[in-house]
Order: structure tokens, then sequence, then C-alpha cells
């Protein structure tokens, strides 16, 4: 009966502690793409583990793919925190003087710019000790990663291949069959992979994993249900249906861990993580996700319980400027290159697309700038707070 059931059947605590000791590891892309995120203590801790399992670690091509396409966002998304933070010191002082109707030579408008100026030193200090990468040259992380992962990432598929998984992928999402079916509405007017990521990385997986012979531990920050198997509630471990492919094409073990629980479990040089780390980790695993265009802006303010309301939006606005910034900066690269040459048709299709998304991203920075305008109208800490509690809590 064993046999018959297997991919229903819970590995035991002994099973799971043998597959850790001897699987190799696989993380996916935002594993890699929060390290931009973390503090220091938390990146080096991940680092750390990453290096120790350094002889189990393989990475599907998709995965260096995606990362290598969306670290720049989140180079500027992280970058652009402290600059929002700078420019919110600067606003608080604004604030207070005018409020409380200080004049430049009064002793308390003074006091204050000396308390708002120690703030702003005290940033610079967290932003030189935790901001690794400022830039997409000098990256320390990618360095890292390229060091680890040499000779290490799986061959990425070829286009026959690759029509053949979203066609497959495109009758799996219909009939809800894991993984990726959640992120069917990203391929609407698409052509790119973004909607079946989750399904080609899958089948990298399976790909390596049969032909190494080798069992898998997946570690996702993907919480969603097309990779989990859900019970009123309670996440159990991975779906039953990824059980049963990965049992029947590869005769391997699989099994999956959340980021949480991973760091968690880990050991390095035999030690538990620090309780600081975990906490950050969770944190970050618990937050949306910001490069993902097709979620409404102001929906994931649902999830801004740790942050003010207008910090968040704060910071919205300003990851939406940097994401245009770049898209312009494209647009400009392109057409200053075949100014005295034939344009072909597929960097035409590039422009017109990146004009595509650069508007459409215009008109979600004028909904937060009015958003914003609404919030700050209001001088009354309690109607701010009323405003943040109905923003976060609506549609539930």
């Amino acid at each position: 009966m064993r046999e018959a059931i297997r991919e229903y059947i819970e590995l035991t605590d002994a099973e799971k502690a043998e597959l850790w000791e001897k699987a190799t590891f696989v993380f996916d892309t935002n594993v890699y793409l929060n390290l931009y995120r973390y503090s220091k203590k938390a990146r080096d801790a991940l680092l750390a583990a990453m290096r120790q399992l350094t002889a189990r670690i393989w990475m599907p091509s998709h995965v260096a793919h995606e990362f290598m396409k969306r670290r720049l966002d989140v180079i500027c998304e992280s970058v652009n925190q402290y600059r929002a933070l700078h420019d919110e010191s600067r606003k608080f002082f604004e604030t207070c003087t005018k409020a409380l109707r200080f004049e430049d030579d009064d002793s308390e408008y003074k006091d204050l710019e000396l308390l708002i100026q120690q703030v702003e030193d005290w940033l610079e200090e967290i932003r030189k000790k935790n901001l690794l990468v400022e830039d997409g040259v000098n990256d320390l992380i990618l360095n890292t990663l390229l060091e680890l992962y040499e000779g290490k990432v799986g061959g990425a598929f070829d286009n026959a291949e690759l029509t053949i998984i979203k066609e497959e992928g495109a009758k799996r999402y219909a009939q809800k069959i894991p993984p990726g079916y959640k992120d069917a509405p990203k391929a609407v007017g698409s052509d790119d992979n973004n909607a079946f990521g989750d399904l080609i990385i899958w089948k990298e997986i399976l790909k390596y994993a049969a032909a190494e012979h080798k069992d898998i531990v997946y570690i996702t920050h993907d919480q969603k249900e097309d990779w989990w198997n859900i019970i009123h509630g309670e996440t159990v471990g991975p779906r039953i249906e990824l059980r049963k492919e990965f049992i029947d094409t590869t005769g391997q073990k699989f099994q999956m861990y959340k980021m949480t629980s991973f760091i968690e479990r880990v050991r390095t040089d035999g030690k538990k993580m620090d309780q600081s780390v975990i906490n950050e980790v969770e944190r970050i695993h618990t937050i949306p996700n910001s490069e993902d265009e097709n979620i409404n802006i102001f929906n994931r303010l649902r999830y801004c319980s740790e942050q003010p309301i207008i910090q968040k939006l704060t910071n919205e606005l300003n990851y939406l400027k940097a994401k245009n910034q770049k898209r312009r900066y494209t647009i400009n690269l392109l057409k200053t290159k075949y100014t005295d040459r034939d344009m072909p048709e597929d960097i035409k299709e590039q422009i017109m697309n990146t004009e595509k998304g650069y508007v459409e991203t215009e008109l979600k920075i004028f909904q937060i700038k009015d958003e914003l305008r609404k919030l700050t109208a209001n001088e009354s800490a309690h109607a701010n707070e009323h405003s943040a509690y109905i923003l976060c809590n609506q549609d539930k």
C-alpha cells in the first residue's frame, strides 16, 4: 500500500534529517534578490550557510537569468529607501518648525536642527554598514554568488523546449496543476517567460534530479497555494501533485522549506542562526514582492502593518521613479545607438514596449502622489491613523 500512495506520505523526521545532510539544495530567485535587502548581519549569515553547503548547491538557469534581470531594480529599491528616510527627516523638521512656529534664531529651532542632523548621521552610518551594493558595477553580492555557483548552474532550455513547456503550462494552469498557475494572469498580453517562470524552474529541477540522481531540497520565499499544500490555513508541505511528479519523473526524494524554516534549521559552524537574523528573514518573508507590477499598488498596502502608510507610499513612489529613470535611460541609449543606421525591428519593439511601461508607471506615480497629497493634507495624527487603517483593511 505504501508504494501506491507514497506521494501522500510525509517524510519521517529521520528521513528529513538524512535528506538535509545528503540532498542538493536549490533556492528560488527571491532568496538571492533579498541579499540586497537584508542587513549586513543577516546577509553574512545566509552567505555563510550557502558556503557551508557549497558542495551541494545548484541553481536552475532560469533562476540565474531572473536574478540578473531583476537585481538592478532591487538595488535601486534598496538605495531609494535610504534616500526616502533622509527626505522624511527633513520633512519632519520642516513640519515641526512650521507647526510650532519656530524662528531661525530660536533655541528650540537649533535644538531640533541638531537632533535631525544626528538622525541623518545615524542613517548614514546604517546605510554604510548595511547597503553593500549601491550600483550595478561594484556588486560584491553578485561576485560572491558567481564564485559560489561556478559550474553549478543548469543549462537553459532551448526555444523549442520552452515552447513545449509553455503549451503544457497553459493546460496545467487551466486545471490548476502546480506549480505556477497563480501566475497565469501574467501571461495576458505578454510573450516572455514570466507567467511560466515557476514551471520552467520546476522542469529544470526535475531534469537535473533525474539526470544526476539527486534528492532535492527546495528553499523558497513563495507562499502561494500553487507550491504548498495548505489545509485550513496551515502549510503542511509541498503540493501532493509536485511530490508525485517528482517521484515519477526522477525516482528521487523531494522536500521543500520556506526560507524562514531553512534559516531556523541551518547550522553554521555547528551553531544556530542568531534570533535577530531569523526575525529579519521572517519580516522580509511576509512582505509582498514589490517587483510584481501586476499587483495593484494600493492592495499591497494591506501588508503595511510595520510601517506608516505615508512611508510605504513614499518608498513605492521612489521605487517607481527609479524604475522609470532606468527605462528612460534605456530608450535614449537605444535611440542614440541607431541614430545613423537602420533600427532592427526587435529593437523598435523593445523601445515601444519600454515606452508603454514608462507611461503606465507614470500613471501609477500620479496615483501615489495624489494619495500622498490626500494623506498629508490632514494634519491630525488621529485622522492619519484612521486613513491608514482604512487603506490597510479595505476589501477584507
